[in-house]
Formats: structure tokens, sequence, C-alpha cells
């Protein structure tokens, strides 16, 4: 039988071409390999806790509110909806996003990773991480912590209508129809001194925009004794204001008066009602430490704050400068009160008289 032959150098050809292949296929299997090893390190670290962070961190430097609320899991309650959610994370971090870095601590919650974010090296507040929605992309998302501001208390008369954060108060948040006005607690008849509401509103983000207004529309001054305590004071009807700012200037006057000695005590005695602390305490007032003097006069007259807590009661402001004269020498006492009324029998009587 006759041998083949292959001549040496088609066998190195053939052997190098199968050497190619192996390698062609090595580096195939090994770049492959590769892209799939960096693709399953993408995945990985998109799906740290770190990289949820800084996911975050990029939503508030894009000033992506929306998407920071709608991944937040943040049930809204009656007075903290979208829009105060989204100003109340604006309030949260301060200072530049460009060099964030975070520290996690210690949580209270299994389910919840809590960090420190820094920024510039300076702790700007805090961050959440817990699983992902599912259908999420990824397996973490981070958040803010909600503080809740904590409840709120609102003192108003009972005839007008209040509201915070643009929603009205309703009678489930009334915890007091009958709280006492502090400018009538003196009265000894109490079922005659007005009364006023009391509210408590709960759910907060942020201290609240609290507003009131009369059924008429009229709105309503709003001030706060506390970040946790508003009272809402009504205007006086339009109609009335004249009528009850002649009967305060002259009852401060006379009260005035009174004290320098230039009126007696039965001509502000026509103006007081005699069942009140005040009355008890003016009555044995002593008046004669003034100088003696020729005249007197009320000059600069302001009256302000009118208000009322019902139809038979109201309180207002007046200053002015008391001036006595003796010969050619004026001395100027500059004067300011409250005064507050109450209705007897149609009769306006005054109740209180606070210096201010």
């Amino acid at each position: 039988m006759q041998a083949t032959y292959i001549p040496v150098k088609k066998k190195k050809y053939r052997f190098l071409i199968g050497l190619g292949i192996f390698f062609a296929v090595l580096l195939i299997a090994i770049a492959g390999g590769l892209f799939y090893l960096w693709g399953y390190l993408e995945r990985y670290e998109a799906n740290t806790p770190n990289a949820a962070l800084q996911r975050y961190v990029d939503l508030l430097k894009a000033g992506d509110y929306e998407t920071i609320y709608a991944t937040s899991g943040f049930e809204e309650t009656r007075f903290a909806g979208k829009e105060e959610y989204i100003n109340y994370i604006k309030t949260l971090y301060k200072g530049k996003l460009d060099n964030a870095s975070f520290i996690k601590k210690a949580s209270k919650t299994p389910d919840t990773q809590l960090y420190d974010l820094y920024l510039d090296k300076k702790r700007a507040g805090s961050l959440e991480v817990v699983p992902s929605a599912v259908g999420s992309a990824h397996r973490w998302a981070a958040r803010a912590p909600l503080n809740y501001f904590g409840s709120v208390t609102i003192d108003a008369p009972s005839h007008v209508k209040v509201l915070v954060n643009g929603k009205e108060l309703t009678g489930s948040e009334i915890i007091s129809r009958d709280r006492a006005v502090e400018y009538y607690k003196g009265v000894h008849q109490q079922e005659l001194a007005p009364k006023q509401m009391r509210y408590e509103v709960k759910g907060l983000l942020l201290p609240p925009t609290v507003t009131a207004q009369k059924n008429s529309g009229e709105p309503c001054m709003v001030a706060e004794t506390s970040k946790t305590n508003y009272y809402v004071l009504a205007p006086v009807n339009t109609a009335k204001q004249k009528q009850h700012q002649e009967l305060l200037e002259k009852a401060a006057k006379t009260y005035a008066a009174f004290i320098t000695q230039d009126a007696s005590f039965s001509e502000l005695w026509q103006y007081l009602n005699v069942q009140t602390e005040f009355y008890n305490a003016i009555k044995d007032f002593y008046n004669g430490w003034y100088i003696p003097h020729d005249s007197y006069e009320c000059r600069n007259i302001k009256i302000s704050e009118l208000t009322e807590f019902s139809e038979n009661d109201f309180t207002g402001n007046i200053s002015f400068d008391y001036v006595i004269k003796k010969g050619t020498q004026e001395y100027v006492y500059p004067s300011s009160y409250q005064l507050s009324f109450i209705k007897l029998e149609e009769q306006w009587k005054l109740v209180n008289i606070v210096t201010l």
C-alpha cells in the first residue's frame, strides 16, 4: 500500500490555521466573559445602597422633584400632599451637591438602612435606603426620612372659616368649642363672655400656612403665639366700625383722665360692667400721684385692630399722647390701651383694659 505524502509546509500551515481559530474562539470567549462580567458588575453596582443614594443626589442636582416624589412612597395626609412634600424636600438638603458622600449609621427599622449625607464634608442631613417597589429596575431606593412637624393648635371665633394649607378645617379637627377668650376671663358672668373654638391639626411636614375668613369672605388676622399655636381675630363689621371706634375713644380718654384726676370715677363708671375683675381693681385705684396741672388734651389718636368674637363683643386698640398743661409747660405721656366690651341689655359695657 502506498503512503500518502503531505508536505511539511502544508502541515505547518494547517496547524497555524487551527491555532488561529483556537485563539480566536478563546478571545471571543474571553471578550464575552469580560463583557458579561462588566455588565454583571454594572448591574451589581447599580443595585447597591450607595448607587441608590447617588441616584437620589443626582435627582436633587437636576431638580427632578417629580421623580423624587413619585418614587418616595409618601402617603399623603389631609394637610400634606405632593406640594407640601416637595417643599419639605427642598428645605432638607443645603449645599453643593457635586461632592456628596455617605456614612452609614444605625437604623431602628430592620428593612431600612440609614445614612448621613455629607456635602463638602459637612453633614447636610440623612437619607433612608429601602427595598424598591415591585417592578423597579433597581433593588434599592433612597428617600428622605419623614420628620413630621407635630400637631398645631388654632384658636378662632366660631363664626369664621379657618384654613390650613388651603384646606378648610372641619368638626374632626375641633377639640374645644367653649375655650375662654383671654380678654374676657375677668368677666364674672362667664355665660355672657364670648368663647372661641380650638382646632388641632396633625400630619404636617412643615409649619402650616394658616388663613381665615368670615362667612362674607372678609379676611381675618392670623397671628402665632408659638411655633405650634395660632390665633384668629375677626374684624368688626364695617357697618359697626364707626360706632365702636367712637365708644372706644370716649372710654379710653375717660380712663386716662380718671388716672390723672381729670375725670371722676362716676364719669368712668358709666362705661363699666361692674361684674368684672377689672371693675374691682379700678374702683380702689389711687390716682393722686400725677402732678397738679391746669388742663389736658389727647393728641395723635390712632385706633386699630377692631375685632370681635361674636355679635355681642368687640375689642380694639387705641394710642394717643395724653398732654397735661401747667402754665406754659406741657408734659406728654404716650398712652396705648386695649379695650374690650360686651353687650348687656343692648348697652355696650367695658369689661377690661390692658396697657400696651
